[in-house]
């Protein structure tokens, strides 16, 4: 490989990494925004919409390794990783919707 098609593909791949940097802290506000927005729901509804919907992309982006993942994590694990994702997930949300309900956005 010559060096500058090395510092192009460093280059690229720097320039992939802040914009998917930026894109994510942009869909982190969308964290607060959301109760905000959609008021007439509550902070648990809010929740578990949230949580299905990474559920599904979860779902969606696992598939097409579906088979080699499964079978490397054991029985145990794939409890753990239910119980942490459903509680994680659900609580922090569960907690910050109920947060912006009560306070608002500044």
């Amino acid at each position: 490989m010559n060096t500058s098609s090395h510092h192009s593909d460093r280059s690229n791949q720097t320039t992939l990494g802040v914009l998917c940097g930026a894109g994510a802290g942009a869909l982190w506000g969308l964290v607060f925004l959301a109760p905000e927005l959609v008021r007439s729901f509550e902070p648990l509804q809010l929740s578990v919409g949230r949580y299905l919907a990474y559920g599904l992309i979860a779902v969606i982006l696992i598939a097409p390794r579906w088979n080699r993942v499964f079978y490397a994590v054991k029985f145990q694990d794939w409890q753990a990783l239910f119980w942490l994702s459903l509680f994680g997930n659900t609580l922090y949300y569960v907690l910050v919707s109920s947060a912006v309900h009560a306070g608002g956005l500044p």
